[in-house]
C-alpha cells in the first residue's frame, strides 16, 4: 500500500500538473488525446526528482468528463515511469468525492489531490478533518488534501492528518508562509508540505516546505527542477534570481491565464490549444512576451531544457 513514508521521496522537488491540451473542432474544445500522451513523454522525459498531477485545476477539471478525466489517467499512467501519478478528484461532498477519488483509482492514478470544494470548506476544520479522514478510510490510494481559500483549514488539522498514512502531503495554495513554517515544526518534518509557485519557492524551502507544485513545469520542466536543487543545495542567490525570472511568468499568467501555459508548451512544439470555457488564443504581445521570457530562459534553445 502507499502511505506517506513509503512515497515521502516524490515530494521532495516539483509537482508537474499537467494541462489538459484541447483541439478546436466545430466550435467545440475537443481533448487532444494524443497530444497529451506527446505532453507526458516529453515530462517523463526528464530526469529530476517530480511527480506528475493530471485532472487537476489547472488540468480543467471542472469542465471535463468523468470519462474524459478517466482515459487522460489511464494514458499517464501508461507512460508515467517510476514517478508518483497524482490524479485531481473533487466533490460538494464527501460521498461524491470518495466516488470521484476511486474512479481515478481505477484509471491508474497512485493518489488523488482533492480539489477545493466550497460547500465542504463552509464546515470549517472540524468538517474538513472528517472528509479528508473519511475519505482516506474509504480508498486504497494516496490521498493530499488540498489548502485553498475556501478550504483553509489550521495547523492543528494537519497534526491530526498525521493520524492516517495515506494522507500523503498538503498541497498548500495560498502562499501561506507561517502556516507552511508552523506545520512543518508541529508535524516535526512528517508531513510533506507542497505549496505553489517557483516565484516563492526561496521562501517556501526557508520555511520548510518539502517541494513546489508548477504549472509553469509544463513548459520549462527543468528549469523548475533546477530552482529547487539550487536550494536544496545552498545557492540562494542563484535561486532567487531564477525565481525572479518565474516571477516574470506569473505575472504574464495573471494576466492572460492559463492558456498562457498552453501556448508555452505550443512555443515548445507541444499540444496546448484553447480552454475548454474560454476558446480565445493568447493575444499576440502576450504571446510576444511569453517567448522573450522563455528564450531568455534558455527553454527554447533545442528540446533538452
Amino acid at each position: 500500500p502507499r502511505t506517506r513514508d513509503t512515497e515521502r521521496r516524490h515530494f521532495d522537488g516539483i509537482a508537474l500538473f499537467a494541462i489538459t491540451p484541447m483541439r478546436l473542432r466545430d466550435g467545440r474544445a475537443d481533448v487532444d488525446f494524443d497530444g497529451f500522451e506527446r505532453n507526458m513523454r516529453f515530462y517523463v522525459g526528464h530526469d529530476g526528482a517530480y511527480s506528475l498531477a493530471v485532472c487537476g485545476a489547472v488540468g480543467e477539471y471542472h469542465v471535463l468528463t468523468p470519462e474524459e478525466r478517466s482515459r487522460l489517467i489511464g494514458i499517464a499512467a501508461a507512460v508515467k515511469g517510476k514517478r508518483l501519478l497524482v490524479a485531481g478528484a473533487g466533490g460538494d461532498t464527501t460521498p461524491e468525492a470518495i466516488a470521484n477519488v476511486q474512479a481515478a483509482a481505477k484509471a491508474g492514478a497512485d493518489a488523488a489531490v482533492l480539489l477545493p470544494s466550497e460547500a465542504v470548506g463552509k464546515g470549517g476544520d472540524s468538517a474538513l478533518v472528517t472528509h479528508y479522514l473519511e475519505i482516506a478510510r474509504a480508498v486504497d490510494i494516496g490521498v493530499i488534501p488540498y489548502r485553498a481559500p475556501v478550504t483553509r483549514f489550521n495547523v492543528d488539522t494537519v497534526v491530526r492528518l498525521l493520524d492516517h498514512p495515506r494522507i500523503l502531503a498538503v498541497k498548500e495554495q495560498t502562499g501561506d508562509l507561517r502556516f507552511i513554517r508552523d506545520a512543518a515544526v508541529r508535524t516535526n518534518g512528517r508531513m510533506p508540505l507542497v505549496p505553489a509557485h517557483e516565484r516563492m519557492a526561496p521562501f517556501s524551502h526557508l520555511a520548510g516546505a518539502t517541494g513546489i507544485t508548477s504549472g509553469h513545469a509544463n513548459f520549462a520542466p527543468t528549469r523548475s527542477m533546477e530552482l529547487w536543487q539550487q536550494l536544496r543545495s545552498g545557492r540562494t542567490q542563484e535561486a532567487m534570481a531564477l525565481a525572479d525570472r518565474f516571477a516574470q511568468l506569473d505575472t504574464l499568467r495573471a494576466t492572460y491565464g492559463d492558456v498562457l501555459i498552453k501556448a508555452g508548451l505550443e512555443l515548445r512544439g507541444l499540444a496546448g490549444g484553447p480552454l475548454r470555457k474560454d476558446k480565445e488564443a493568447l493575444p499576440a504581445e502576450g504571446r510576444q512576451a511569453l517567448e522573450r521570457i522563455m528564450r531568455e530562459m534558455g527553454v527554447l534553445e533545442g528540446t533538452t531544457r
